[in-house]
């Protein structure tokens, strides 16, 4: 049986995701982000806010609010994941948003792989 206390100190898990970017020199470059998984309670408010049919507006709402909850390095607000949304490409915005749902166990295949890294 579970020890209460180790029930509710459980960590989420977390994943280093490399993204591509362009260095200072134009030339292309990598970087790492680090995120980990929603909670329970996050992902039913990722649920409020897009309701049974979401609209684009909704969508990127939604998204804002995983961004800005799971990205621990570097953290960013609800403003910042929202101008990263508006202005970075799919290339660089996929991954991360896969990595966070792979750690939250949110894909048919992560359900195993979640709590490697925790």
């Amino acid at each position: 049986m579970m020890d209460k206390t180790a029930l509710l100190a459980a960590k989420r898990p977390t994943r280093t995701v490399t993204i591509p970017t362009i260095g200072e020199d134009g030339a292309p470059s990598t970087a790492t982000v680090t995120v980990r998984g929603l909670s329970r309670a996050e992902w039913i408010n990722v649920g409020k806010i897009s309701g049974p049919d979401p609209s684009a507006e909704q969508l990127l709402r939604s998204e804002a609010y995983i961004l800005e909850h799971t990205m621990t390095d570097p953290t960013v607000t609800y403003d910042e994941a929202s101008e990263f949304l508006a202005t970075a490409p799919h290339t660089v915005t996929g991954p991360i948003l896969e990595a966070i749902m792979e750690a939250s166990g949110l894909r048919e295949d992560a359900q195993k792989e979640a709590y490697k890294s925790a």
